[in-house]
């Protein structure tokens, strides 16, 4: 158990070549004295498939969430959250894949189960709702991703508060959703909304210009465009931008849109 422990601690840390060591050591440790179906098994497993996925291995990360959910189902008998968040990160790596029709359906089954185990206004609830908005949008499906999106930001209101850092995400999530789909007004609205919430985060202040940006080079207002990016990029050095690709393709759009005299 220390093992896992030190491991887990090694991950967030982002030491994750060294995690997957420490973590590959405590699993046979845990199958040796708990056995290969303990649910202690299942959870250093699951630990070792973050790594996969942080790393965009998304094959081995999705063998292992499988492997995750079915040692999860024996060892705790049936339906359970440990079971659904497995089946919603196995829905995550086949977004990742780009298979995105086995991805919503893995996402459905994560959502069917946790309805009866935790209720629809359960944060758990939300982020398989939020996965599969995700994995909508990836696909091209604004629609179905808005309606998610929407869906997950009552319940993320409610249970962390209007103002939270993953509540203000999923608004702007929603205004992308809502942007792609046509619906350019309600987008507008809404990431306006974010901008005027009080001691804003300033990498969600920068996120919100962005989507303002893009939506208002949909409505191919220009002016209102420039305005937005330049805000977004208000204080970025060359090294930020240059890491970060929303920034970048910002900049590009400023590059090649000329301001108007």
């Amino acid at each position: 158990d220390a093992r896992h422990n030190l491991g887990s601690i090694m991950v967030v840390a982002g030491r994750l070549e060294e995690a997957r060591s420490v973590l590959g050591a405590a699993l046979e440790g845990r199958k040796l004295a708990y056995g290969a179906q303990h649910a202690k098994v299942a959870s250093t497993l699951n630990s070792i498939a973050s790594i996969g996925f942080t790393q965009g291995k998304y094959d081995e990360a999705l063998l292992a969430y499988t492997e995750v959910a079915e040692r999860f189902r024996v060892a705790r008998g049936g339906p359970h959250v440990s079971v659904a968040d497995a089946l919603a990160n196995r829905g995550r790596a086949l977004t990742g894949l780009e298979r995105f029709e086995e991805a919503d359906a893995a996402f459905e089954e994560a959502i069917a189960m946790l309805e009866p185990l935790v209720g629809t206004e359960h944060l758990s609830f939300a982020e398989a709702l939020s996965g599969r908005a995700n994995s909508r949008a990836l696909a091209g499906d604004p629609k179905t991703a808005a309606e998610l999106y929407a869906r997950t930001l009552e319940i993320r209101r409610r249970g962390l508060g209007p103002a939270a850092p993953r509540t203000l995400r999923t608004e702007l999530a929603l205004a992308q959703a809502q942007r792609q789909a046509g619906r350019l007004p309600a987008a507008r609205s809404r990431v306006r909304a974010v901008l005027e919430v009080l001691d804003l985060d300033e990498n969600i202040a920068r996120e919100a210009h962005l989507e303002l940006g893009w939506v208002e080079v949909s409505a191919h207002r220009p002016s209102a465009a420039r305005r937005a990016f330049e805000s977004a990029l208000e204080g970025a050095n060359a090294e930020a931008v240059a890491a970060d690709t929303t920034l970048l393709e910002a900049q590009s759009w400023l590059a090649t849109h000329a301001a108007t005299p």
